[in-house]
């Protein structure tokens, strides 16, 4: 396994040119790596921590959905026992 994550959705692969005869410039281009990496893990994180908020969200709605039509629900039988 390995490549980029699906959401990157890069339009261009990045290649990175160089000279065998140049190594400076080798190891300039190979320098920009731990950036990318970076910034692929941040896109990431955000991207789970985005769909863990929508899932607590959804969760909330219905755990308050349910305590609504739990009270109304009480509130009709209690009121009939009287």
């Amino acid at each position: 396994m390995g490549g980029l994550p699906y959401y990157l959705k890069l339009e261009q692969v990045p290649v990175i040119e160089f000279d065998p005869y140049n190594l400076d410039e080798v190891r300039r281009a190979l320098s920009r790596m731990p950036a990318f990496r970076e910034w692929i893990e941040t896109k990431r994180r955000q991207n789970f921590f985005e769909t863990l908020g929508k899932i607590v969200t959804s969760g909330l709605a219905v755990l308050g959905l349910t305590a609504i039509i739990a009270g109304v629900v009480g509130v009709l039988f209690g009121s009939s026992k009287k």
